[in-house]
């Protein structure tokens, strides 16, 4: 029915005709109606271009009969189906408004002049989803032009409707539900207010900002009749909604427009400051208290603005009446901690808790401390030290002191951090290790886990936040009383032990090794952790035991965290430890839930078998025998979430396989069975497999390419990696897979196919040709060019079309070459030495143009000139830290899993293709010196015409240190 004109105009009518009825069935088919609507409109109105063609699309008439109608459709429906129309008619105005619905505009401001708030109301939800576009959008000439036209059409209906709203707010004192309507109908006007003001302060606002500025003044001091509580408990009421908006446009103006702002300012804190003292602690006031806490945070912070706080009474009510009173735990997360341990870690430790009391107040303090430093450290420390003599006087009963004083020096005394290092910069007017020893230590020290939990898991969030100021000396200590803390009852404790440790691993320094190379090596490592290796994984492994917290993706990277730092010294608990991972990798096959957790398990398995294999590969066996039944679950069941991962992990097993030695298979039995099934189409279609099965294909190249050759599988290799080219998302894992089955596969094995594949190549390069496309071609020509010789990639190019190979370097590689590529180390080893075999091996075509020759050594001595191999070197000392392996990629489409490349299952193992050249620069040095002996003079004019003095000065160091001259 999509496909035939006038289905959007059938199916808005069937939801209009049920509008009116009060039925459980109406409102459930309406509903329906207006998602299919909305879907409707996302999917068809502009179809994209790689979708499933345009087809789908609306057709004009369609779409001139939806933007007629829309306006009155919004005016009528209820309030779950408006939610619908107003996200389809986002859709449509970003497209289409104004240039293509001129009408729309005017449509709303006439509406808008009704004097039914009902029909008011609609039309400023509508008018609020369409403006949305002109907030946090990059500011262009488009975009500045459409809010032009939107400003002379609406700026000063809106004003007029909000001093006409007020109005009508005074004379409705006695009518609770239209008061309701009248102050959702003045947030929404605050909201199209914000929107459009939010790029640049428009002239008109600024001409009437007194207007404005008065009447958000008079409801963030409203002290009049109010409109019907929510129904919900914790569910923000009216005024509280209104004033909240009201502030965030208050908030927008002090930090944009201080300016023109500055004659209000003064007089909005004071509101704003008597307001946030007014608010009490029930949930329903957050969104005001925390928008507000926010206000004075980007005040206090501004350095003009600083005169305002001088006074150190000033800072201290601030403190004492705002901020202490917000930062204290509540009941209901005392709730969120026992019942949902989850939300509550992501909350506290992850800041998903961005708009809470308590997160504000301490962004609170910490803007404070930016130009009041000293002061604001000596007010929270008088106040910390209260409450915890408070504390002190009854642990039991007020533990919540212990807390709130804990948050309190947490955020006076962090000046800079980051979740990745924890904190770099402290504040100077705070002892950190003082407050260890005197608050932190005497909690986490104690025999009893249990008493006084989140008092507990507060001591140990201090303990992961300033991980870097502890010596590792204070690790030892600390350690065992982590460990102790995974046996808490309470899984937030057990949890943040488990984040603490790992913590504590990624803790690295930074010094000098030998010749005065820059070294980084972790604080508390191998030797460290060596002697608690045992009882920390039993710990860790009874947490995940939990069944509070059953996938518990914290502890899993700290495990792997663990065994990547322990390294070899893994092995004489690591059968232990690969019995309990092959447990939880059968249970999560069976319902995959947790992504990270997912991640983290496959993570660590990948860190255990190349710490354990590349240290004894005679333990491969054992790994394959555990491991191998539920990787065959995952393969056989289609387990989509995991197959990428079982794949890594098969080619790292594969490349830790000890070499098999006198002409037998370098396949077990498994293995040969295994490999049929891998170039089965289906298990390609899911683009999320391919960049895995090219890395275990490449395994089975680099074990024993010549076994693969003779069972007759290259043909069906080569058609994976026509499959492959064809489309530019995977044309890179293409020629990663042709480049293993050029480097191990006999040469004659490959004679048939050769035109063909260069052809297929050839033509891809014609038809889509891109700076991407080309580095990859190139980068395989050099390849073939270093491993087989120059005079082999100029039969296969000549035989496609005499010439071609000049034609190639001259129009396309060196051209590429000449913008600048950033290589990495490998590409540079390949490029460098398949460019000098091309320029110097006499029996190339190239040898005897000098043209060509001299670009292609410029290129070399390019790459390895001191200036580049600085450049690289910096590039690398940037990545000092092991990249913690949880980014996901987001890729796919539907229902095809992603990609999520393990860190730990990279083994070094063949990823060499060039292992007989060692030293690049003394290769290129013979290789040149030869090739000019054989031509005295000729060559030797063309490179001291085309290098440039620093050029040439490397080439001269180069052959200087491999005992080579050029002649």
């Amino acid at each position: 029915m999509e496909r035939q004109p006038g289905y959007p105009q059938l199916l808005v009518q069937l939801i209009e005709s049920h509008c009116s009825r009060t039925g459980a069935e109406d409102k459930s088919l309406r509903t329906l109606g207006a998602i299919m609507f909305k879907n409707l409109v996302k999917r068809c109105w502009v179809p994209p271009e790689d979708g499933d063609g345009k087809e789908n699309a609306l057709g004009a008439d369609d779409k001139a009969a939806i933007k007629a109608n829309m306006v009155h459709m919004m005016c009528i429906v209820p309030p779950e189906v408006q939610r619908q129309f107003s996200e389809a008619l986002t859709i449509i105005s970003k497209h289409d408004f104004p240039h293509d619905w001129p009408a729309l505009l005017p449509d709303l401001v006439q509406r808008m002049r009704s004097n039914d708030y009902g029909v008011v109301l609609s039309v400023l939800v509508t008018a609020n989803s369409i403006l949305k576009r002109f907030r946090y959008g990059f500011k262009s000439d488009a975009l500045m032009m459409e809010l032009k036209y939107v400003l002379e059409h609406l700026a000063a209906p809106l004003t007029e409707l909000l001093q006409q709203t007020s109005q009508a707010v005074a004379a409705a004192a006695g009518q609770p539900q239209q008061l309701a309507t009248l102050f959702e109908c003045l947030r929404l006007i605050c909201r199209i207010y914000f929107s459009l003001n939010w790029q640049d302060l428009p002239e008109y606002f600024e001409d009437n900002m007194a207007i404005w500025m008065a009447e958000f003044g008079r409801y963030l001091a409203y002290d009049g009749p109010q409109p019907p509580e929510p129904t919900m408990e914790n569910e923000p009421g009216a005024l509280e909604k209104l004033q909240a908006a009201i502030v965030e446009n208050i908030n927008l103006y002090a930090s944009k427009y201080d300016e023109e702002f500055q004659p209000h300012l003064a007089g909005f804190t004071t509101a704003i400051w008597a307001l946030l003292v007014k608010v009490g602690p029930e949930q329903r006031h957050d969104a005001l208290a925390t928008t507000c806490i926010r206000f004075l945070t980007s005040i206090v912070s501004k350095q003009m603005h600083s005169a305002l706080f001088a006074e150190e009474a000033t800072l201290r009510q601030i403190t004492e009446n705002i901020v202490v009173p917000n930062l204290g735990l509540r009941d209901s997360d005392e709730e969120l901690f026992e019942d949902n341990p989850s939300d509550y870690i992501q909350r506290d430790m992850e800041g998903s808790d961005s708009d809470t009391r308590r997160r504000v107040s301490c962004d609170l303090v910490r803007g404070m401390c930016r130009h009041h430093e000293a002061a604001t450290t000596r007010i929270c420390s008088e106040l910390a030290g209260t409450l915890l003599a408070r504390y002190a006087s009854d642990p039991a009963q007020q533990w919540r002191c212990k807390d709130a004083a804990l948050q309190l020096l947490l955020a006076v005394s962090v000046r800079a951090a980051s979740a990745a290092h924890g904190v770099s910069e402290t504040n100077q007017y705070v002892n950190v290790m003082e407050v260890f020893s005197s608050s932190v230590l005497p909690e986490i020290s104690t025999p009893d886990v249990n008493t006084r939990p989140i008092v507990h898991a507060d001591c140990i969030k201090f303990v992961a936040t300033f991980r870097n100021q502890f010596t590792v000396e204070q690790m030892r200590a600390l350690v065992p009383m982590l460990m102790a803390h995974l046996a808490s009852e309470a899984a937030v404790v057990a949890t943040y032990a488990a984040m603490a440790i790992e913590k504590l691993l990624l803790v690295k320094d930074r010094g000098a090794g030998a010749g005065g190379a820059r070294v980084v090596q972790s604080r508390f490592g191998k030797a460290e952790l060596q002697p608690f290796l045992g009882k920390l994984f039993e710990g860790l492994f009874g947490v995940l035991d939990n069944a509070d917290m059953p996938e518990n993706d914290y502890v899993m990277k700290a495990i792997m965290r663990a065994l990547s730092t322990a390294q070899e010294a893994i092995v004489p608990v690591a059968t232990e430890v690969l019995h309990k991972q092959a447990q939880y990798l059968a249970k999560v096959c069976a319902n995959p839930a947790n992504p990270q957790f997912n991640h983290y398990l496959f993570e660590s398995i990948a860190v255990l078998v190349g710490r354990v294999c590349q240290a004894d590969a005679s333990t491969v066996d054992m790994f394959e025998a555990a491991l191998f039944p539920p990787f065959q679950q995952v393969l056989a069941q289609d387990v989509v979430e995991f197959a990428p991962y079982v794949l890594q992990i098969l080619a790292q097993l594969l490349e830790l396989r000890p070499t098999v030695t006198g002409g037998a298979s370098g396949f077990t039995p498994a293995y040969t069975a295994l490999f049929p099934p891998l170039l089965s189409p289906v298990l390609w279609e899911r683009r999320g497999n391919v960049p895995a099965l090219v890395r275990l294909l490449q395994a089975y190249l680099r074990k024993d390419a010549a076994a693969l050759a003779n069972a007759g599988h290259l043909p069906a290799m080569l058609g994976v990696f026509q499959k492959l080219l064809a489309t530019r998302a995977t044309e890179e894992h293409a020629f990663a897979l042709l480049s293993s089955i050029f480097t191990y596969s006999p040469v004659a094995a490959l004679d048939p196919y050769l035109k063909d594949l260069f052809n297929l190549m050839l033509l891809r390069l014609q038809s889509h040709k891109t700076v991407k496309y080309v580095r990859h071609l190139t980068h395989f020509f050099a390849l073939v060019a270093a491993r087989h010789g120059a005079a082999f990639l100029a039969r296969c190019l000549e035989a496609c079309q005499p010439g071609l190979l000049g034609m190639i370097l001259a129009q396309v590689w060196l051209p590429n070459f000449e913008q600048g590529l950033v290589l990495s180390s490998r590409e540079e080893k390949v490029f460098c030495v398949g460019m000098t075999k091309l320029a110097c091996e006499s029996s190339t075509p190239i040898s005897a143009n000098s043209e060509v020759f001299a670009g292609l050594m410029r290129s070399v001595v390019a790459i390895l000139s001191p200036e580049e191999q600085s450049r690289a070197d910096k590039k690398k000392e940037g990545a000092l830290e092991e990249p913690p392996p949880d980014a996901f990629e987001d890729e796919e489409r539907g229902f095809d899993s992603t990609y999520s490349k393990l860190h730990f299952a990279t083994t070094e193992a063949g990823q060499d293709p060039l292992p007989d050249v060692q030293d690049v620069p003394a290769f290129v040095a013979r290789a040149l010196a030869a090739a000019c002996a054989a031509a005295p003079g000729q060559r030797l004019t063309v490179l001291q015409r085309a290098l440039s003095p620093q050029q040439a000065a490397a080439l001269q160091g180069f052959c200087a240190q491999a005992g080579a001259s050029l002649v």
